[in-house]
């Protein structure tokens, strides 16, 4: 019994490295884990593509009401004139928003939750 054990200590200093069963466990952790992962990964990137889309509806909200106080209390004709204008910097993305020049309210055009009038405050869309 003693030679045996000595034996297998003597393999097992010999022996480097793991099994393929071993890297196969170590692997399948590691794909569970990553799968538990994914949803919160994109539940971050929504909520952050939701709060720079709010923070660029409130910079056009601001930049609408300084452009009426220079031009006599009008809406500008469409958001490209406040940029062309430089009342809202270029990295406002104004592709994602309507805006419509009668009213002076801009929305987002993929959200259903947000929509800033010219006044600040934020309400919920008509369902027409």
């Amino acid at each position: 019994m003693l030679k045996r054990y000595k034996l297998w200590v003597a393999r097992a200093k010999q022996r480097r490295g793991f099994t393929l069963v071993e890297v196969m466990a170590v692997m399948a952790i590691i794909a569970v884990l990553a799968i538990s992962f994914i949803p919160s990964v994109n539940e971050a990137m929504d909520r952050s593509k939701d709060t720079t889309l709010k923070t660029d509806l409130a910079a056009v909200g601001g930049a609408i009401k300084i452009y009426q106080l220079d031009n006599g209390g009008g809406y500008p004709a469409s958001l490209d004139v406040l940029k062309k204008e430089k009342y809202i910097s270029n990295n406002v993305d104004i592709s994602k928003m309507d805006y419509k020049a009668d009213t002076g309210i801009a929305t987002a055009k993929d959200s259903k939750d947000y929509t800033l009038s010219t006044d600040g405050g934020r309400k919920a869309p008509d369902a027409s």
